[in-house]
């Protein structure tokens, strides 16, 4: 999938990582024409691992306005507690230093080792990074905390 953003003049406005209205637009724009397909692998992952997803989360440079040409299209999926906590507390690192357990990076690569190789190819593709949790939002680095750095996926247009 070629980012919008590749090729934009005002790229370098957008590399400082100003965080502008115009530039979360921009970074949004890439999972706008993307997303029934996002939706679709999301659900195919979903079924294929049997996760349940209460909430499901765009998160990071996307959601910010901090991007950059080539960021990957950060989702966090807010798995039922109940059903996922034991699977996350098993297979989760804590994420940066939020002190939060998600199934992400090579941890999330070791846990999706069993899917299908076009599903794979497909995340890759759409540069879909993953991270399953049983926190109710995505946990914040330090430089988002205070910030609105997700969104709910399901309410993009």
């Amino acid at each position: 999938m070629r980012d919008p953003l590749d090729g934009y003049p005002d790229v370098e406005r957008h590399s400082r990582r100003d965080g502008s209205p115009e530039a979360v637009q921009a970074c949004l724009q890439p999972v706008k024409d993307a997303l029934p397909a996002i939706r679709r692998l999301i659900e195919e992952v979903c079924t294929r691992k049997q996760l349940f997803a209460v909430h499901t989360y765009l998160f990071q440079s996307r959601a910010m306005g901090t991007c950059k040409p080539g960021s990957d299209i950060d989702v966090y999926l807010a798995l039922e507690p109940h059903i996922h906590g034991e699977t996350v507390d098993r297979h989760g690192v804590l994420y940066k230093d939020t002190g939060v357990k998600v199934i992400c990076g090579e941890w999330a690569v070791a846990f999706f080792t069993d899917l299908p190789e076009p599903i794979k190819r497909r995340l890759a593709e759409l540069r879909l990074d993953l991270f399953l949790g049983v926190e109710a939002t995505p946990p914040a680095k330090a430089e988002y905390r205070g910030k609105p750095y997700y969104l709910d996926l399901e309410a993009l247009p």
